[in-house]
């Protein structure tokens, strides 16, 4: 049953599962693939496959003491994704489509709500319509790492604050080391400052 969810609690002595138990399944029936990823309390389920194709939904859920709440719906993805792959870096969640689309939203952190999706750089030619692919992040960069066609390793840094003549920015963006590409800078603050980089 692709809708059913499973929870464990860690022991605290070695950090192992404790068995698996059934918990709140999935509303809108199930989904293959579907990125997840908690913020705080809160769980997300976003995109992925139904028995229809493709989806563009996000459901939000949270948790006190492990089992979850009723599931609720987010606004949905401005296009469908059946593979994606979803990282918070603060209090934003950025979602990457198997396509190459980037999108991301602000969670309001006292209730777990997601703002309006945000198109923004996509990632560069060649990472589209990839077989596996995931993202992480450390700081205020993205790491996008595909395996297929080929092998690869992008980062993209996130400009949360700027000066007007963004040298900073610049300096930082710089960056790189053998097998690391930049996807350049991602400007996701103040609407003021245009920045660009090399």
């Amino acid at each position: 049953n692709l809708s059913t969810v499973y929870m464990s609690q860690l022991s605290a002595y070695d950090g192992q599962p404790i068995g698996w138990s059934a918990t709140m399944p999935l509303s809108q029936g199930g989904r293959r693939a579907p990125a997840a990823v908690t913020y705080g309390k809160y769980l997300y389920v976003i995109g992925g496959e139904s028995s229809s194709g493709p989806t563009n939904t996000v459901l939000r859920t949270s948790t006190s003491d492990g089992s979850l709440v009723a599931w609720s719906s987010e606004s949905n993805l401005p296009e469908v994704t059946a593979r994606p792959t979803a990282v918070f870096v603060d209090d934003k969640l950025f979602v990457i489509a198997e396509n190459a689309s980037v999108f991301y939203a602000k969670v309001t952190p006292s209730t777990g709500a997601l703002s309006a999706w945000t198109r923004v750089k996509p990632i560069p030619a060649g990472l589209e319509d990839i077989d596996y692919f995931s993202a992480s992040t450390y700081g205020n960069r993205i790491y996008v790492y595909k395996k297929s066609p080929s092998s690869a390793l992008y980062y993209s840094t996130l400009l949360t604050n700027c000066t007007s003549n963004c040298n900073y920015i610049n300096a930082s963006c710089n960056y790189s080391t053998s097998g690391l590409k930049t996807l350049g800078a991602t400007l996701i603050g103040s609407a003021s400052c245009n920045c660009s980089t090399t």
